[in-house]
Parts: structure tokens; C-alpha cells; sequence
């Protein structure tokens, strides 16, 4: 089974920011490099950003525009939704902070160190094995917490049902797009500022 996911405010609100900042200095500069790197760094992100999720032979499968990524359930501890407290002083270690979702190595206080493919944060499923934390994010949560008790076994104590996440402003995660916008501005005050030519003094 087939299951979307969307994205949430902030990670709509960073991915177009950003991707018009590198229009306007792209067109501001004219440069190729700049345009190069500017495309570059949007056109990994996308297509690394996860689309969709499947489950079936005891694995989730992530979609992504560059290649599927499929996460073994053997061994599931627990799958539940996912709460505020899961996703509390979060930091990034490796990955996206809000461009085309919230994917990557994270860590937070809770969870330890975790790997997300998430799009919303409203809607994340947290998922724990013997190898691995994952966070999803799917549109249907009961439907996919069902379908994962279904291919594999899950302790009774994380088989509850689905709760209702409230989103805590994790820190991380807003610095984290930050900071990558704040990059991307300084790198086009850097091509567009111009001193002016130097004054000079004549004396006799």
C-alpha cells in the first residue's frame, strides 16, 4: 500500500525562500558558477526529499526522485505516532532542515540519534528496530501504523493508537533552515556588493 505524504508550513515557507534566492542572484550576478551552485544544491535536495512510502515484505520503502530506500521492519520494537517530546531539542547532524522536508541524521533528546524522511512534522510516525529509529511522516497515519502491525510484529506496549502530535518548535529544526537561508543571502551580498572606485588625495 501506497501512502503520501505532504509538506507542512515551514518547510513550504523554506523551500520556496530559498529557491527565489538563488533566482535573484542568479539574474543579479549573471554568473554561471553562482547559477550552477544555486541549482545545484535545490536539485539535491529535491530529489532526495521523500515523495511517498510503501509497505510490504516486512520493509518500508521511502520514494524518492532519486531512487527508492527501503528500511528492513525486522526486529520492529515499537511503532507508534509520533509527540512532542519525540521530537524536543532536536539538532541536525546530516541532512535537510526544512528544504523540501526534514530529512536526514538528526538527534534529539528523546529519540537519540534518528533518521528521518519526514515532510511534516504534525504527522510523524516514529518507527524503532534493533538497527535503526526512523521518523516518517505519512498523510495517513493510522492506515500506515496498521499496515507496518500487519507485516511484522510489534510489541502490545507500542500498539497504541494513533495520537495526535503537537508540534513543539523544535529548535533544531528552524536553525537548521535558518541558517541555510541566511548562507545563501550572504553569498549574494558577497557577489552583488561593490565599494565604488577608491578616492584619492593629490598633494603637491
Amino acid at each position: 500500500m501506497f501512502f503520501r505524504t505532504s509538506y507542512d508550513s515551514m518547510a513550504k515557507v523554506v523551500s520556496a525562500v530559498v529557491c527565489a534566492i538563488v533566482v535573484v542572484v542568479t539574474m543579479a550576478t549573471g554568473s554561471w558558477i553562482v547559477a550552477g551552485l544555486g541549482v545545484a544544491v535545490v536539485g539535491l535536495s529535491f530529489t532526495y526529499a521523500p515523495r511517498g512510502y510503501t509497505i510490504a515484505g516486512q520493509s518500508i520503502l521511502v520514494h524518492r526522485p532519486i531512487g527508492n530506500l527501503r528500511i528492513p521492519l525486522a526486529g520492529v520494537q515499537e511503532a507508534r505516532a509520533g509527540t512532542s517530546e519525540d521530537l524536543a531539542g532536536c539538532i541536525r547532524l546530516f541532512g535537510s532542515g526544512g528544504l523540501f522536508g526534514y530529512y536526514g541524521l538528526f538527534q534529539t533528546s528523546k529519540l537519540g540519534r534518528s533518521t528521518w524522511y519526514v515532510t511534516d512534522r504534525d504527522k510523524a510516525i516514529v518507527v524503532i528496530t534493533a538497527a535503526k529509529t526512523a521518523v516518517f511522516s505519512p498523510d495517513d497515519g493510522d492506515g500506515f501504523l496498521a499496515a507496518i502491525r500487519a507485516c511484522a510484529p510489534v510489541p502490545l506496549s507500542s500498539a497504541g493508537a494513533m495520537q495526535t502530535y503537537r508540534r513543539g518548535s523544535p529548535a533544531g529544526v528552524l536553525i537548521g533552515g535558518g541558517v541555510g537561508v541566511a548562507v545563501l543571502a550572504v553569498m549574494g551580498f558577497a557577489m552583488l556588493y561593490s565599494p565604488g572606485p577608491p578616492s584619492y588625495t593629490l598633494t603637491p
